[in-house]
C-alpha cells in the first residue's frame, strides 16, 4: 500500500539493514526472479546489506516505473507487460533493531549514538502528529520513531508523555500542548520517574523505558524493574508487560556482551521458579529479562514445564502473560516454532508477528494466516496481515491467498497478490497441484496471470518447481488450458427480447467501483455468443441500482435465456470482487447479483458463509445473504431456507429464515411442511432418480451411499466414492464435463440428503403422515428422496391413527412387504415412518433381515432406536422430575435441545426465557422442559450454568411463541402420555444427561 511503501522509503532514508544470516531466494534457479519492483526499490535485500541506501529520488522514481508496471492489462490490452528486477532476493522488512528479538543470532551491539540538543518545538511537533486508537486516548507510540540516544532534557518530555494521563483531552495538539507547557529539565530521580511509571500504568507502553535508559544507569533501572515486578499482581499485568517488552527492545540490543553477563546473573539471583501457565497474572519479569537476554537453556526448561493446553483452553489468558516474549528466547528457529505450535500461541498484533518472523522467518507463515483468518474483529484481522505483508517471498504466497479468500480484511492481501506478481506465480505452483478451495483459487490466479502476459515467469516457475508430477499437473490446468472465447453480441445479432429488456433501463447510471468492469468479470453466454461490453455495463447498472428484493425487466430475461453456469460463475465472481475489496456497504449491490442473477452453484457456496456470519459480527450481512437465497427461489435456495430455519445457534438469523419460510409457504398456499416437501431439489437426477456420468467408452452411475453421500458404481457394480482417473482410452472432453458435473452434484447431495434425512427423522419422532398422493409424488418418484425413502420401513395408518401394515419401497419404486411380495396401500390410509415401538419383536427382525439382505443401511437410527420406558411410580405424576439438577452451560444446553428439534420458549421480562417445548402431531400432545438460570434472547452466556427443573406435556400443539408456560399449566399424567413421545423426550434428556459435567 501506498503508506507502507512511504514508511519503507522513510526507513531507508535512516540506513535500512537486516539480517545477514538469512537464506536467500536464488536468483540462478529463477529467470525472471519474482519480486515486486515497488519492494525492490524501497528494500536493501539481505544479500545487499552492506550496499547504501537509495536516495530519495531513485526511490520516488522506481516508485512512479512500478506504478506503470503494476498496473495489470485487460486480456485484450497492449500495455507492456510487467518486467521484475532479477538482481534482489526474498526478504522480510525489518529494521536491524527488529532483528535483535531473535536472540539465538550472534551479533554486534547496536550504537546508541550521540544525543542531539533538546528541541522542544520539534518535540511537540512530533507528538501531535502520533495517531490514538482505543476511543483516542492510548496512542500509537510505535509511530514516534524515538531516537535511540536523548538529552536528559528530551528524555525527561518523553517520559512526562508517556506517563501523562490522555483522558478528556480532544485532540493531540492539544495533549503535546499541555506536555510542552511543562518543566522538563531532566533533574529528577529515578524514583521519582518509577512513580511516574506506575502510578499511571494504564497508560502504560514499551515506550516508557526508553526515557528511562537515556536517564538512568542500566543496572538501577534493572534493580527497580526485578524489585517492582517479582510476583506482580493482575492489576499490574499491562506495566509488567510493556516494561518487558521496552527492556528488550530499548535496552538489550544495545548491550555488550560482558554488560549482558552481568546483568544475567542479577536477573538469575532473583529468579523464581515455578509460576504458573495459564492465569490472568502475568510471570515475574524476570522470566521475560531471562528470555530478552538469551538465557536459552532456563527458559527452555520453563516453556517445557507448560501443558499442552496451557494456553489453547484459555486463549484469553495469552495477552496476561505474553507467553510469546518467553518463545523468543529459545535457542533455534526450530525450537520456537515446534513449542508455538505445541501451544497454540496466538498473534496479538504486528509486533508478536514481527517478533515470530526474526525467529522463524519462512518456515511457519501458515500460523500467522491461520490467526488472521480467525480473528473476527476486522482492525484485529488487518493489523496481523500487515504484520505477515512484511514477507516478500514466494513461501508466503499461499498464506497470502489464503487471507485473500477467508479473512475479514482481504483488501491488502489482494494488494500484495496484484503487486508481487513474481513472488504469488513462484509461490502458488505447489498450491496449484493440490486439491480444494485453497487449490482452486491458485489455479484461478496463474490463469489470470497467464492472460495478463506471465506465462513465460509461469514457465520459469515451473522449472524451477522441483516436483515433476506438480509442474504438469499445472502446466496443464494453466499454460496447456485454452478457454473458449464467445463473440459478443453485435447490433445485428442481438435478440428481440434482448433489445426490449435493454431499452426498458432508464435509470441515471452510477459510477461503478473498478472491480465491476466487463474485462474483469466472466462472460454472460446466450448459446455460442456472450453479452457485449455495453450489454454487460447496462446489466452492472440495473445491478447497481435494483434492490435484491425488486424486480427489473433486464435481470429477469437475462435469469430466464441466460445459461445458468455462465449465470453462477457472474454473480459468484460478483461477490467476490466485493469481497476483496473489504466489502464495502455501499456496493452492497454486488453481493445481491447472487439474488438476481445467481443459481444453485452460488447457493451452495453462499450458505455456509450465512451460517457463521452472526458469529462474525456480520448479522445484517446475513440476513441479506437469507434475502439473496430466497430471491433465488430455485428449491436448493430454499431448501436451504429451510435448514436454516430448522438448526441454526444463531436465533436471530434462525428466526429471519423462519420468517421467510412461513411468508413463502403462505404465499402458496401451503403448511411449512408441505412446502419443505415440495422444495427438495432433484441435484441432477432424472426422473428414475439416476444420473450417468460418460468418459466415452467408460461410464458410471450414481448411488446414495449408507452415510449419505454420493458414490458411483462402475460396469462390474463395484462401488466408488469418486470417479477415477481418466486413462488414455477416455475421451478428454466428455470425462472433463462429467468430472466437472459429479464435483457440483457431489457437494449438492450431501447438503440435500442430510437436511432431508434430518426432517424424516423428525417425521418419524412426531408422527407426521402424508396422504398417498403426496408420499408417491414427493418420496416414491422424487429423484433423490426415493433414495433415502428407500432405505427405510414405512407404514399405513387408518382413520383412527392404529398402524395397520408395514412396507418398503423397492429400487423399482414399488412397494413390497416383508415377506417381499407386492404391497398396495389400502384406500383413505394415510403413511407415515414406522417407529421401533409400533412394531413387534417379530415384525422388528423379519424387517432387520430384509434390509440386511439388501444391505440396506437406515439415514438414522429406525429399527434399532433405543427404547426408553416410564419407570416404576413414574405412571402417577405429571410434573416429571426423573432429569431435575442436571447442569449444563447455557449453550450446551439451549443449542443441544435446539438441534434436537426443541424450541426456546417466549422471552420473559428482561427478555430472557427459562423452556423449551417439542410438538407431537401425531399425539397431538406438547412437550416442555423447564430450567432454573439467566439466559437470553439475544446472548448466551457461556460462563452462565443452566439446571434442569422438570419436564411436563400439556395437550394440543402450541407454537412455542403462543405464550409462557409458567404459571400457566394443564399437564398431563405421564401414564397418558403416548409411549413414543416418552421414549424420545428421555432420550433428548439422556443426550443432555451425557454432557452434563
Amino acid at each position: 500500500t501506498k503508506s507502507h511503501d512511504k514508511l519503507v522509503a522513510e526507513k531507508l532514508k535512516k540506513g535500512y539493514v537486516d539480517d545477514g544470516a538469512t537464506p536467500t531466494f536464488s536468483v540462478s534457479s529463477v529467470a525472471s526472479s519474482p519480486v515486486s519492483p515497488t519492494t525492490s526499490a524501497a528494500t536493501v535485500s539481505k544479500s545487499a546489506a552492506s550496499k547504501p541506501a537509495a536516495s530519495k529520488a531513485e526511490i520516488e522514481t522506481d516508485s512512479n516505473e512500478a506504478a506503470v508496471a503494476l498496473t495489470a492489462p485487460s486480456v485484450a490490452s497492449t500495455t507492456a507487460k510487467p518486467t521484475f528486477n532479477a538482481s534482489v532476493d526474498r526478504q522480510i522488512l525489518l529494521t536491524e533493531r527488529e532483528w535483535t528479538m531473535a536472540t539465538f543470532r550472534q551479533r554486534e551491539p547496536l550504537e546508541r549514538g550521540t544525543p542531539a540538543a533538546f528541541d522542544l518545538a520539534a518535540c511537540q511537533k512530533r507528538l501531535s502528529k502520533l495517531k490514538t486508537m482505543t476511543y483516542g486516548w492510548d496512542i500509537q507510540w510505535a509511530g514516534a520513531d524515538l531516537p535511540a540516544a536523548m538529552s536528559r532534557e528530551e528524555a525527561h518530555f518523553w517520559l512526562d508523555a508517556v506517563t501523562r494521563p490522555r483522558d478528556n483531552i480532544k485532540n493531540m495538539a492539544d495533549f503535546a500542548q499541555k506536555i510542552a507547557s511543562g518543566k522538563h529539565d531532566g533533574k529528577l530521580g529515578l524514583e521519582q520517574a518509577w512513580k511516574l511509571i506506575v502510578k499511571k500504568h494504564h497508560y502504560s507502553t514499551s515506550a516508557c523505558v526508553l526515557p528511562l535508559i537515556n536517564l538512568y544507569p542500566v543496572d538501577e533501572i534493572v534493580e527497580r524493574m526485578l524489585s517492582e515486578f517479582s510476583s506482580p499482581g493482575a492489576d499490574s499485568s499491562s506495566l509488567a508487560i510493556s516494561v518487558a517488552q521496552g527492556f528488550a527492545e530499548h535496552v538489550v540490543p544495545y548491550l555488550t556482551a560482558n554488560e549482558k553477563k552481568t546483568i544475567a546473573k542479577t536477573v538469575l539471583d532473583s529468579f523464581v521458579p515455578n509460576a504458573i501457565a495459564g492465569e490472568i497474572a502475568p510471570f515475574p519479569i524476570s522470566y521475560y529479562m531471562m528470555a530478552a537476554l538469551g538465557l536459552h537453556d532456563e527458559v527452555l526448561s520453563i516453556v517445557r514445564s507448560w501443558p499442552d493446553t496451557a494456553y489453547s483452553r484459555n486463549a484469553y489468558i495469552q495477552p496476561y502473560q505474553k507467553p510469546q516474549l518467553l518463545l523468543y528466547g529459545l535457542a533455534s528457529p526450530q525450537i520456537i516454532e515446534s513449542e508455538w505450535r505445541r501451544l497454540n500461541l496466538d498473534f496479538d498484533d504486528i509486533e508478536t508477528v514481527k517478533g515470530f518472523l526474526t525467529c522463524t522467518e519462512y518456515a511457519a507463515l501458515d500460523q500467522i494466516a491461520e490467526c488472521v483468518c480467525r480473528r473476527t474483529n476486522k482492525d484485529e484481522s488487518e493489523a496481523i496481515l500487515k504484520g505477515l505483508l512484511l514477507v516478500q517471498a514466494p513461501e508466503v504466497a499461499e498464506p497470502v491467498l489464503r487471507c485473500r479468500i477467508e479473512c475479514r480484511s482481504p483488501i491488502l492481501a489482494r494488494d500484495w497478490l496484484d503487486k508481487n506478481v513474481g513472488y504469488a506465480i513462484f509461490g502458488l505452483i505447489q498450491t496449484a497441484a493440490g486439491t480444494g478451495k485453497l487449490s482452486e483459487a491458485a489455479i484461478d490466479y496463474l490463469r489470470l496471470a497467464k492472460k495478463q502476459g506471465h506465462s513465460d515467469l509461469i514457465e520459469s516457475a515451473l522449472q524451477a518447481c522441483g516436483d515433476n508430477t506438480a509442474a504438469q499437473r499445472v502446466r496443464s490446468l494453466v499454460l496447456d488450458y485454452e478457454e473458449r472465447i464467445y463473440q459478443p453480441l453485435t447490433e445485428s445479432n442481438t435478440p428481440k427480447w434482448l433489445a426490449d429488456a435493454l431499452a426498458t433501463q432508464t435509470a441515471k447510471k452510477k459510477k461503478l467501483p473498478g472491480w465491476a468492469t466487463p474485462s474483469n468479470l466472466p462472460p454472460l453466454i446466450l448459446g455460442d455468443l456472450r453479452l457485449s461490453d455495453a450489454q454487460v455495463d447496462a446489466t452492472l447498472q440495473a445491478l447497481a441500482s435494483t434492490n435484491v428484493s425488486e424486480a427489473n425487466e433486464l435481470l429477469k430475461a437475462l435469469r430466464v435465456h441466460l445459461t445458468k453456469q455462465s449465470r453462477d460463475e457472474f454473480a459468484w465472481r460478483m461477490f467476490s470482487n466485493w469481497q476483496g475489496d473489504g466489502s464495502p456497504s455501499k456496493e452492497k449491490w454486488a453481493m445481491g447479483t447472487i439474488g438476481h442473477l445467481g443459481d444453485d452453484a452460488c447457493v451452495l457456496k453462499l450458505t455456509p458463509m450465512v451460517k457463521v456470519w452472526p458469529g462474525e459480527s456480520q448479522h445484517q450481512r446475513a440476513v441479506f445473504g437469507l434475502e439473496c437465497l430466497r430471491a433465488i427461489g430455485s428449491s436448493t435456495a430454499l431448501m436451504q431456507l429451510s435448514g436454516i430455519a430448522q438448526k441454526l445457534k444463531f436465533q436471530g438469523l434462525k428466526a429471519r429464515a423462519e420468517q421467510f419460510v412461513d411468508e413463502i409457504a403462505k404465499e402458496r398456499g401451503m403448511t411449512r411442511d408441505e412446502l419443505e416437501d415440495r422444495v427438495v431439489p432433484d441435484c441432477g437426477l432424472d426422473e428414475n432418480g439416476k444420473r450417468e456420468f460418460s468418459f466415452g467408452e467408460r461410464s458410471f452411475s450414481f448411488i446414495l451411499g449408507g452415510d449419505l453421500k454420493a458414490m458411483v458404481r462402475d460396469s462390474a457394480g463395484k462401488a466408488r466414492t469418486d470417479l477415477p482417473a481418466v486413462n488414455a482410452k477416455d475421451d478428454a472432453d466428455i470425462a472433463a464435463a462429467s468430472i466437472a458435473e459429479w464435483k457440483q452434484i457431489k457437494k449438492q447431495i450431501k447438503e440435500v440428503a442430510t437436511i432431508q434425512s434430518r426432517r424424516l427423522e423428525n417425521a418419524m419422532i412426531t408422527g407426521r403422515r402424508w396422504n398417498q398422493e403426496d408420499f408417491q409424488s414427493l418420496l416414491v418418484r422424487h429423484p433423490l428422496m426415493t433414495h433415502l425413502a428407500q432405505k427405510l420401513i414405512w407404514a399405513t395408518f387408518d382413520s383412527k391413527g392404529k398402524k395397520s401394515s408395514t412396507f418398503r419401497i423397492t429400487e423399482e419404486k414399488d412397494l413390497a412387504n416383508a415377506e417381499d411380495n407386492s404391497f398396495e396401500i389400502p384406500k383413505d390410509h394415510v403413511v407415515g415412518l414406522v417407529h421401533a415401538m409400533e412394531l413387534t419383536p417379530s415384525e422388528l427382525a423379519q424387517w432387520g433381515e430384509v434390509l440386511s439382505d439388501y444391505e440396506l443401511v437406515a439415514p438414522f437410527p429406525q429399527l434399532g432406536r433405543e427404547i426408553y420406558r416410564l419407570a416404576p411410580g413414574e405412571e402417577t405424576q405429571t410434573e416429571w422430575n426423573r432429569f431435575a439438577g442436571i447442569k449444563l452451560p447455557a449453550p450446551t444446553l439451549v443449542f443441544a435441545l435446539e438441534k434436537l428439534g426443541w424450541q426456546r420458549g417466549a422471552a420473559m421480562d428482561g427478555g430472557c426465557f427459562a423452556e423449551h417445548s417439542k410438538e407431537f402431531p401425531s399425539a397431538n400432545i406438547t412437550a416442555i422442559v423447564t430450567y432454573e438460570g439467566t439466559v437470553g434472547m439475544g446472548y448466551i452466556d457461556p460462563n452462565e450454568f443452566l439446571t434442569l427443573e422438570e419436564v411436563y406435556f400439556v395437550p394440543g400443539l402450541h407454537s412455542h411463541t403462543d405464550f409462557h408456560w409458567m404459571g400457566q399449566k394443564n399437564c398431563i399424567a405421564l401414564s397418558k402420555v403416548n409411549e413414543i413421545v416418552i421414549s424420545e423426550v428421555i432420550a433428548d434428556m439422556a443426550v443432555l444427561k451425557s454432557k452434563a459435567k
